[in-house]
């Protein structure tokens, strides 16, 4: 068995889940999500919170309800790759 990894945070937007088996929404706090942003990019406060709005209705919610959903967190060190390890295994073997 194969499977394909797509990093799609907008797949529901474009009704592409209802095309997966499973989807992997990986998850963080405002306040990491903002920290990271503020790090990473330019633009700050008024930029990332635009960005936030214009995603609001990206959630485990607006995913199709034929598919499965798992949810990781990612809150730096509570992310472990074994986490997204195990859960691609119970996606593929079941």
């Amino acid at each position: 068995m194969s499977a394909l990894v797509l990093n799609a945070p907008l797949l529901s937007r474009a009704g592409l889940d209802k095309i997966c088996d499973a989807v992997i929404f990986v998850e963080a706090s405002d306040e990491v999500r903002r920290a990271r942003f503020l790090s990473q990019r330019e633009g700050g406060e008024a930029e990332f919170a635009r960005r936030e709005a214009a995603q609001a209705d990206v959630s485990p919610a607006s995913i199709d309800k034929s598919v499965k959903v798992f949810i990781l967190k990612n809150d730096g060190l509570n992310f472990v790759e074994s986490d997204l390890d195990s859960t691609m295994r119970n996606i593929i073997y079941g």
